[in-house]
């Protein structure tokens, strides 16, 4: 917390404890996963349902999203510049949020 009030961001983090999924979702704008590996993609699923844009680090589960974008997750700048696409361009947020999971 000392650190995002150093940084100035408190306005924009919230600390809410446990919350649902579809109260959650309701608040995001997008989910950005840059981990070097995840062993569960259900904060993505969950994302998806609920037509939030997700940028994903390149993993071999993230490849199932068609509709996201992807980064390397060492690359800040990458992911700087999507998520900057993301908030900036309505049409590519639409599609990105567009439910798309290959079978």
């Amino acid at each position: 917390y000392e650190t995002l009030q150093r940084l100035g961001l408190t306005p924009q983090v919230k600390f809410t404890g446990e919350i649902h999924p579809k109260d959650l979702f309701r608040e995001v704008s997008i989910l950005a996963d840059p981990s070097f590996s995840s062993v569960s993609p259900s904060a993505v699923l969950q994302a998806y349902l609920h037509g939030v844009p997700c940028v994903l680090s390149y993993s071999a589960w993230s490849e199932m999203f068609t509709a996201s974008m992807k980064a390397f997750p060492d690359d800040p700048k990458g992911w700087a510049e999507k998520l900057i696409t993301l908030l900036t361009d309505r049409e590519e947020y639409e599609t990105t949020g567009i439910i798309s999971v290959k079978k």
